[in-house]
């Protein structure tokens, strides 16, 4: 997916809610809540007990690129939409699901998945929105450690 935006607002990274973010410093930090306060919006973050606010355009949000999505992830998300699949998995070539039953392999196009698979997907901070390609989120993947394994 590719996105046309150059920035990201208050309402785009409440999509977000539970993903990491990068501020200036290069502290990595969880989103604790978004508000507004006068004619832009703050982030409140937090860490091991520290806590900041940021304004929007000043931070950059970790996210994780659909080739990251996990097989468990995959047939999470083909569940909602094919009963009971053998197995399901990000597909790099097709750049969607690719969902098994028996002998039969078929696309799940992921920009029409049902809503809670979309939603179930945004929980897990995957990028379905382009971020990354345009250089508006950092892909997980780069860091380490992951904020995301651990690794």
């Amino acid at each position: 997916m590719s996105s046309d935006k150059n920035e990201l607002t208050a309402k785009d990274l409440a999509l977000y809610s539970n993903c990491k973010v990068q501020v200036p410093k290069g502290m990595v930090l969880a989103i604790k809540a978004i508000y507004p306060n006068a004619d832009f919006h703050h982030l409140q973050l937090s860490t091991s007990g520290l806590e900041g606010a940021y304004s929007v355009g000043a931070i950059t949000p970790i996210l994780r690129p659909l080739s990251d999505m996990t097989n468990t992830e995959a047939l999470e998300v083909a569940k909602e939409k094919f009963p009971n699949p053998d197995k399901a998995y990000w597909h790099k070539e097709w750049d969607n699901i690719a969902v098994c039953k028996g002998d039969l392999v078929t696309e799940m196009d992921i920009e029409v998945t049902n809503p809670d698979g979309f939603k179930y997907l945004l929980e897990r901070n995957i990028d379905l929105f382009g971020w990354i390609d345009a250089g508006l989120a950092i892909d997980a993947t780069t860091l380490t450690p992951n904020p995301y394994r651990g690794t």
